[in-house]
């Protein structure tokens, strides 16, 4: 086009300004590429996992909770024996002290003080599913008991001895000579015997014979008392084998 005087002061066209646009367009979009890929990238500062899991080819970061117990429960303490310590045993809890893990199972109590009295609290917790309960007895000399995973053991002047090994310490456990519980066939021959109140004014006069110890140790099973707690009149029983015998206040006589 030849640029004159009459072509000079003429205005733009609507079409020389929407040219002009476009190539302002185009060469701020190639300066804004050229910036991204010259500007330096920035560090990311977020602090890594300390626990790293190391595979065969790489290493990865895991999350592991800090309330992981240990995969095995103590295991330095003489198997059966737990000492009376007046403290709180934690039943089959793999993230107990070593000193406080008792596994669960069923024991034999033996009370170890002068007066052979016993008492012993167990307390079921489940965290889980928020729940408590209290089981608390008073026993002479010998009690049967099951410990159950979760709950926790108090013992008062007793020692527990798991059930499967209580006989290899040769710790007596006659019904003869005081009350307790005692396993027929074991502890004392099957037969028929008397049951005899003594003069210990401390206990309440209790015989009680349960079918097998799974009954014995069954702390809702309610089982008649054989004799009459005002009483002084001795009673004859008979006992099977497999039974259970809980005596107080009495002890057994052989019949002549």
């Amino acid at each position: 086009m030849i640029m004159n005087d009459e072509n000079y002061n003429r205005p733009p066209s609507d079409v020389h300004i929407m040219m002009i646009g476009i190539a302002m367009a185009v060469i701020t979009g190639i300066i804004s590429i050229a910036f991204m890929f010259t500007e330096p990238r920035k560090e990311n500062n977020k602090p890594e996992s300390s626990v790293t899991e190391v595979t065969e080819n790489s290493t990865k970061s895991t999350y592991v909770p800090y309330t992981s117990p240990p995969t095995e429960p103590p295991t330095t303490l003489p198997a059966g024996f737990y000492p009376d310590n007046h403290d709180v045993y934690s039943v089959g809890a793999d993230y107990a002290p070593e000193e406080y893990y008792i596994p669960e199972g069923i024991y034999m109590l033996i009370a170890n003080n002068d007066e052979k009295e016993g008492y012993v609290h167990l307390l079921g917790t489940d965290h889980d599913v928020n729940w408590q309960e209290l089981n608390e007895f008073f026993f002479e000399y010998s009690c049967i008991v099951k410990l159950e995973k979760g709950w926790d053991y108090i013992p008062t002047y007793c020692d527990a001895y798991l059930l499967d090994t209580f006989d290899s310490y040769g710790i007596e456990n006659n019904p003869f000579k005081h009350g307790g519980m005692f396993r027929v066939g074991i502890d004392v021959p099957a037969g028929t015997y008397r049951v005899v109140v003594t003069d210990e004014q401390n206990y309440r006069h209790w015989a009680v014979i349960y079918n097998d110890i799974d009954e014995a140790v069954d702390n809702d099973t309610d089982k008649e008392n054989l004799l009459n707690n005002e009483t002084t009149e001795s009673i004859e029983i008979k006992l099977k084998e497999g039974n259970i015998l809980m005596l107080s206040g009495s002890i057994l006589e052989e019949i002549s």
